[in-house]
């Protein structure tokens, strides 16, 4: 498995961010390029709809269907059509070639119906006691 990586930097803080396809990673660079879309908003976006979904809502002007993820509202909805409209034809070509059928995940999970390819923030995950350890040693 194969896991690619977004390393988001701001003042305060620097996250990574964890797809398992390039065009979820892809999809994700381009929401957190949108005003008021921060990577919490991206991340849910990803979550509540398959990016093949996102892009056909956006090239479709469906807004309706976008209004159902948790966190988008009427305008966040409009403004993702209107920022994303020519965008998303690059990201939006099947990524199982490129990445070895990673976004297809293994067989049980497509059995069960469960989406493999959640994206997570990989800063999120607690810190291993080892961390913590090395870090009260080098105090």
């Amino acid at each position: 498995m194969r896991l690619l990586c977004h390393h988001y930097v701001r003042e305060d803080t620097q996250r990574l961010y964890g797809f398992l396809s390039s065009v979820e990673r892809d999809i994700f660079r381009q929401l957190i390029n949108i005003s008021n879309i921060g990577p919490k908003t991206a991340i849910g976006i990803l979550s509540g709809i398959t990016p093949g979904d996102l892009v056909a809502c956006v090239n479709k002007g469906d807004s309706s269907r976008l209004r159902k993820v948790p966190g988008v509202g009427d305008k966040t909805a409009q403004r993702l059509i209107v920022e994303l409209k020519g965008k998303l034809a690059s990201v939006s070509a099947p990524a199982d070639a490129e990445d070895g059928g990673a976004a297809a995940g293994p067989p049980k999970i497509r059995k069960t119906g469960h989406r493999p390819t959640r994206p997570c923030c990989l800063s999120d995950i607690p810190k291993s006691r080892s961390r913590q350890r090395f870090r009260a040693w080098k105090a």
